[in-house]
C-alpha cells in the first residue's frame, strides 16, 4: 500500500511539473517548430500521467477527499466550509508586465475605489505601481508606474514594501525593507483616495536593523488593534517587532527572533499573512530564495499565535523559480484568498484560490488544455465552476472563451 501511495505521489509531482512547463511554453508569443513539438510531447506525457494517476487512484481506493488532500493538502479544520486549493500558476495575469529584477508584491486599494492595486519593490530600490483600472471582480492592471505619489528610492538595493494605516488617519502608509536591514518609512500625507507620500524616514518608531535584507509585513498578530511587524533577515530568521504603542502612535519593542514557534525555512524569507484555513486567526506564508512557498498554520488563537511546523508548497502551490515573494489577497473578489508573488526576473505569478468543498471533497474541475491558455476560474454558485481560457485563432490574436463545469469534473479545452 505504501509503495503504491509513494508511486502515486511521484506521478502526481511529475504531472504538475510537466503541466507547468507546458503552460510556460504555450504562453510564448511566437513559438517556433521545436517549441511546438515540445508542447506536443509534454501533452502526451501529461495525458499518460493522468491515466496512470486515475488507475492508481482506483487501486488505492482513494476517495474524493483523499485525492483532494493529496493535491491540495486540505487542513483538518472541521469548521471551515472549504479547503484551500490553488489553481495552476499564471504568469503576469490581468495585464501585468515584468517590473524589474527581484519584484515583490503587495495588494492594496491605494486609491480607495473599491478594487485592489499592486505595489512592488525591485532590485534597484525603486517602487513599481500597477493601478487596477478594471474592477474588484475582474481586475485589469494599467501601465507600470515608477515611484508614484511622490515616493522615492529607498537609497539602497532591494525595496520590499508593505502598506497599512500605521497612524490611524484613514489612509495607507508605506514601510519598506532594504539591503542592509533597515526600515524605510513613507508617511501618507495625502488622503485615502489621493495618496501623497512624505520624505523617507529610516527606522522610525523604535525600529532597528536585525540583519541584512529586511522584508517587513504589517500584521496585528496579538489582536490589540494596532499593527505589529513581522520581518526577516537574509540568513532565514523571522524577526518580530511588537507594537507596544497604539493604533495612532506606534512604538515598536525590541526585536524577537523566530517567535511563536516559527523556524528558518531558507535564506531571504518574505512573510505574508491571511486566514487561509478559515478558523479566524492569521496564518503565515513565506517565500524564500529557491522559489518555493512555506506555510505556517496558526494553531494558537487570534490573540495568542502559535505556528505549526512549516509545510512546503501546500495547497497545490508550485516552485516558481527563484526568490518567491508572496502576498495573500482576494484579487478576484470571490470571497477567498488568492496568492500573487514576485520573483527573481521581474514577473508576477498568480495562483487563483479554487476551493475544495470540505463536506464533499469536491474540487474545481481538472483542466486538460490543448493549445489553450487558461486565464482564471472561480466559483459561480454552489455546484458550478467558471473557467475562462484563451485560444489562438491561426496566426491571429488569442480569443477569450468561457464555460461552466461541475465540481470534480474534467474539462478538455481546445
Amino acid at each position: 500500500m505504501n509503495r503504491k501511495l509513494d508511486r502515486f505521489n511521484h506521478l502526481l509531482s511529475r504531472f504538475k511539473k510537466y503541466r507547468r512547463k507546458k503552460e510556460r511554453l504555450v504562453r510564448m508569443a511566437n513559438p517556433d517548430h521545436s517549441v511546438k513539438k515540445r508542447i506536443q510531447w509534454l501533452q502526451k506525457q501529461i495525458d499518460l500521467l493522468f491515466l496512470q494517476l486515475t488507475q492508481l487512484q482506483t487501486r488505492l481506493k482513494l476517495g474524493a477527499i483523499v485525492v483532494a488532500t493529496a493535491t491540495c493538502l486540505a487542513l483538518p479544520n472541521q469548521n471551515a466550509q472549504a479547503a484551500v486549493c490553488f489553481g495552476t500558476e499564471q504568469i503576469n495575469a490581468f495585464s501585468l508586465t515584468d517590473a524589474g529584477d527581484l519584484t515583490s508584491s503587495r495588494m492594496v486599494d491605494i486609491d480607495n475605489d473599491g478594487d485592489l492595486d499592486l505595489f512592488s519593490g525591485d532590485q534597484t530600490g525603486n517602487f513599481k505601481f500597477f493601478e487596477n483600472t478594471g474592477s474588484a471582480s475582474s481586475p485589469d492592471f494599467g501601465t507600470i508606474q515608477t515611484n508614484p505619489f511622490s515616493l522615492t528610492t529607498v537609497g539602497t538595493p532591494f525595496s520590499i514594501p508593505t502598506l497599512a494605516d500605521l497612524d490611524n488617519d484613514g489612509d495607507l502608509d508605506l514601510l519598506s525593507g532594504e539591503q542592509f536591514g533597515n526600515f524605510k518609512y513613507f508617511e501618507n500625507t495625502g488622503t485615502a483616495s489621493s495618496p501623497d507620500f512624505g520624505l523617507v524616514q529610516t527606522n522610525p518608531f523604535g525600529l532597528a536593523t536585525a540583519g541584512l535584507v529586511s522584508a517587513p509585513s504589517f500584521v496585528d498578530l496579538d489582536n490589540d488593534g494596532d499593527y505589529d511587524i513581522m520581518s526577516s533577515i537574509y540568513t532565514g530568521a523571522f524577526t518580530y517587532f511588537e507594537n507596544t504603542g497604539s493604533a495612532s502612535s506606534p512604538a515598536f519593542a525590541a526585536v524577537q527572533s523566530n517567535p511563536f514557534g516559527l523556524s528558518v525555512v531558507g535564506p531571504v524569507p518574505t512573510p505574508s499573512f491571511g486566514d487561509l484555513d478559515g478558523d479566524g486567526d492569521l496564518d503565515m506564508i513565506s517565500g524564500v530564495n529557491d522559489g518555493n512557498f512555506h506555510f505556517f498554520e496558526n494553531t494558537g488563537s487570534v490573540s495568542s499565535p502559535a505556528f505549526a511546523a512549516s509545510q512546503s508548497n501546500p495547497f497545490n502551490l508550485t516552485d516558481i523559480g527563484d526568490n518567491s515573494t508572496p502576498t495573500l489577497a482576494d484579487i478576484d473578489n470571490d470571497g477567498d484568498l488568492d496568492l500573487i508573488s514576485g520573483e527573481k526576473y521581474g514577473s508576477f505569478s498568480f495562483f487563483p484560490n479554487n476551493e475544495v468543498d470540505a463536506a464533499t471533497g469536491m474540487s474545481a474541475p481538472t483542466i486538460h488544455a490543448t493549445n489553450a491558455m487558461v486565464d482564471w476560474g472561480d466559483v459561480t454558485h454552489a455546484s458550478k465552476f467558471r473557467v475562462r481560457w484563451w485560444v489562438k485563432q491561426g496566426g491571429g490574436p488569442y480569443m477569450g472563451r468561457n464555460k461552466k463545469a461541475s465540481f470534480g469534473s474534467h474539462m478538455w479545452l481546445t
